[in-house]
């Protein structure tokens, strides 16, 4: 299959394709930044410093759910048709949420945005890898991957321009205000990725896999004619195809097919316990939980963190009196003296922070992209993961107000990339029929590292505030030296 594959020609479709994956993956981070903003600037809803961790919560747990069922389903209805699934579970949540009425709506809407998330972190990766010769695999995927810095940077930047300047608009029942404007404008690009999606294939390995070779001869003349459109030498699209070729891989397919059963839920289960897949998903396993409970769980909570030193508090010191005894006034939409909203100065300082952080992270990105290929996946992500929770490590040794914001900005730049070698590797170490579940059951593991991280940053943050930082840095490390045991794929055949 990868012979075949690796004969088609790159060109336009290709950089179509990574766009509109790489604003589909985009929807985690400006989702989750979203939600970031809205547990510090939501004031009107009845939200404590008790309760605001039950909306990340919630989205968690769908997560969870949508990880492992749309992973599966991407490997038996297509990875196109699951993805436009969850981008609308993310759309309606998002605009749902806009005009939700109390914290306890906006909690249930969480939990079908995180629904959403995890089928589009199952499906997006597996579904571009697909289309791509194994010499442009990286370059593409991390190009992809990349486009979580974008998300980061464009939900940041919103978050900046429209936040920092409150307004509270009487719309019905509600107070249409500046963090439900905000959300709207968030999910803009995750629109545009559904409209791509409308236009886009099933990918090619798995029509092969299905043994469909009608559509697969369509989509090879889709992907020939659009590529023609800026390479003028390309005269007659059809020509192109083989179709003597697909029929001989589609024969070999049936043949294949028959030597071993068709893969039912079961038998994925049983071939992913048979070797080299069990030991590789072992240890995933083990790095995807460290590596996400420290970026996910921490990065959630970084908002909170930088506007809590901000306020003038210290880890090892504990809470300053003033911060600690205030409670949201409800009497006021305005809530100036609440301890849970975040306002003026100390939200555009915070807000600055971690947009400095994205910003950052996109040369490094560029690096990433341009060293995938010649230091590998391996050494790329282990390197990342460590560096990640050394800074953590810092936070906390040094703590101060200055420290931390260097820190978390250094931490938000590097943990991100982390991304690129990690989800591409993932995708890369197991077949085609188990690629998608795998990448679900990773991203299942990756939610509840997300779901244990802000359960336990809740309860500790509050009476032991270096262990709630101290954990997270430690298991980052941990990540890094895990995935060491597994082998690099850079350049080698996918099944």
């Amino acid at each position: 299959m990868d012979s075949f594959v690796d004969q088609l020609n790159v060109g336009l479709f290709h950089y179509l394709i990574t766009l509109s994956c790489g604003l589909c993956y985009s929807t985690g981070a400006a989702v989750l930044n979203a939600i970031s903003f809205e547990i510090i600037t939501a004031c009107d809803l009845n939200m404590t410093i008790h309760n605001r961790g039950l909306l990340s919560i919630a989205t968690v747990i769908g997560m969870i759910i949508g990880s492992v069922t749309m992973g599966r389903l991407g490997d038996v209805i297509g990875r196109k048709i699951v993805l436009i699934i969850v981008i609308l579970c993310n759309i309606i949540a998002t605009v749902a949420s806009a005009f939700a009425y109390n914290f306890d709506m906006i909690i249930g809407l969480g939990f079908v945005n995180g629904l959403g998330l995890g089928g589009n972190f199952a499906n997006c990766h597996t579904y571009l890898i697909e289309f791509f010769p194994r010499s442009y695999r990286g370059i593409s995927v991390a190009s992809m991957t990349a486009f979580l810095i974008f998300g980061g940077i464009y939900s940041c930047g919103m978050a900046y321009f429209i936040l920092s300047h409150p307004f509270y608009n009487p719309f019905g029942i509600i107070y249409f205000t500046h963090w439900r404007l905000y959300l709207l404008v968030c999910i803009i690009p995750t629109a545009i990725s559904l409209l791509m999606l409308f236009w886009l294939p099933d990918s090619i390995r798995f029509l092969i896999r299905k043994k469909q070779k009608r559509k697969l001869i369509q989509v090879l003349y889709q992907i020939n004619r659009i590529n023609s459109w800026c390479n003028k030498s390309i005269t007659d699209y059809k020509l192109m195809v083989d179709e003597q070729l697909i029929e001989t891989i589609i024969r070999k397919e049936e043949m294949e097919s028959e030597d071993k059963p068709q893969l039912n839920l079961i038998s994925q289960f049983k071939m992913f316990n048979q070797p080299p897949w069990r030991k590789r998903m072992w240890l995933l396993v083990l790095s995807w939980f460290g590596f996400c409970y420290a970026f996910h769980g921490l990065r959630q909570w970084l908002p909170v963190l930088i506007a809590f030193y901000i306020r003038g508090n210290s880890c090892w010191l504990g809470w300053h009196s003033s911060y600690a005894s205030q409670f949201i006034n409800y009497s006021s939409l305005h809530v100036s003296n609440s301890s849970i909203c975040v306002h003026g100065s100390n939200l555009q300082a915070t807000i600055q922070n971690i947009i400095l952080g994205n910003i950052l992270a996109a040369p490094v990105a560029i690096l990433c992209i341009l060293l995938i290929n010649r230091v590998g996946r391996k050494r790329l992500f282990c390197s990342i993961s460590m560096l990640s929770g050394i800074f953590v490590f810092f936070i906390v040794a040094l703590d101060k107000t200055l420290c931390t914001e260097i820190f978390a900005c250094a931490f938000t730049t590097v943990a991100i990339n982390g991304w690129i070698p990690l989800e591409l590797w993932t995708a890369e170490l197991f077949p085609t029929e188990l690629r998608s579940t795998a990448v679900g059951i990773l991203n299942l593991v990756s939610s509840l590292g997300f779901l244990i991280c802000i359960t336990t940053f809740t309860l500790l943050f509050h009476s032991s505030c270096p262990g709630s930082l101290l954990l997270p840095a430690i298991l980052c490390v941990l990540s890094g030296l895990v995935g060491c045991l597994l082998p690099d794929t850079s350049n080698s055949d996918i099944s």
